[in-house]
């Protein structure tokens, strides 16, 4: 290779071979009204210009980009979500969602129950119409007390409600809350107490306990706090929720499930 093809080589390499930018449109909603853009990795916030009715209309080079979301007071982060922009030549639209997420529960004093003052913490996870994960951060809503996270149009959201070791030994237990979005919710609900509760079934069988969310998707294991043998009998110990639905499965050998 001649020492000018080299030449010209390195100079390309060195100012960069510009990619062809897509065009990105982002609706936000009425919780998170605007947004930056920071490609993944970085530290500035790329240019998308001011939003039209919420809506962001810009162009960016294909990759990964972490979108924070603010809310009405235009401070308080609602949280973040990492968007794909392709490098296909077609304009591509994302449209954001914010779920407010709290528990109903209060104290003895009518003090609300909140993550800020320890008395649960939030487990979210965020998939999409495919089963893939979403990269997520919970933020904060302009209400006090309650937390907020994204998602964008038709994802599926899995939410742990889980008390504070002090609220667990007072007999209350994880609430569990799943759904798929179109527009924005409340997940919220009381974090429930829970109990011993006893299934027998013959000495020869087996007993299975889960959750079931949504359709074709896994069901979430219960496991027993104990398995004995009484009478004859094989008796599984559970701690349950009050209120909750659960699902179970018993079957032995030469026998109908």
């Amino acid at each position: 290779m001649k020492l000018r093809q080299i030449l010209v080589l390195i100079m390309a390499t060195a100012f960069g071979l510009r990619a062809e930018a897509a065009k990105v449109k982002v609706t936000m909603n009425t919780v998170s009204t605007t947004m930056t853009l920071t490609a993944k990795g970085a530290e500035q916030p790329i240019d998308i210009g001011e939003p039209d009715k919420r809506i962001y209309n810009f162009e960016a080079p294909a990759g990964e980009y972490v979108l924070t979301a603010f809310g009405t007071d235009g401070q308080t982060v609602n949280g973040t979500i990492v968007i794909n922009i392709a490098e296909n030549g077609e304009e591509q639209e994302f449209t954001v969602l914010t779920q407010t997420a709290y528990v109903t529960n209060k104290a003895a004093d009518g003090t609300a129950w909140s993550v800020a003052n320890g008395d649960y913490t939030i487990d979210v996870k965020v998939s999409s119409r495919e089963g893939v994960t979403q990269t997520i951060t919970v933020g904060n809503s302009v209400t006090a007390g309650r937390n907020t996270f994204l998602a964008l149009n038709g994802n599926s959201y899995y939410v742990a409600f889980v008390p504070s070791e002090q609220h667990q030994a007072e007999g209350y237990t994880t609430l569990y809350k799943a759904g798929t979005l179109t527009f924005n919710v409340n997940v919220n609900g009381a974090i429930p107490l829970a109990a011993d509760y006893s299934i027998s079934v013959p000495a020869d069988a087996e007993l299975y306990v889960g959750l079931k969310f949504t359709h074709f998707t896994d069901f979430t294991t219960v496991e027993p706090k104990s398995v004995e043998t009484v009478d004859g009998n094989k008796v599984y110990t559970y701690y349950l929720a009050d209120g909750q639905t659960y699902n179970f499965r018993t079957w032995k050998t030469d026998g109908l499930t």
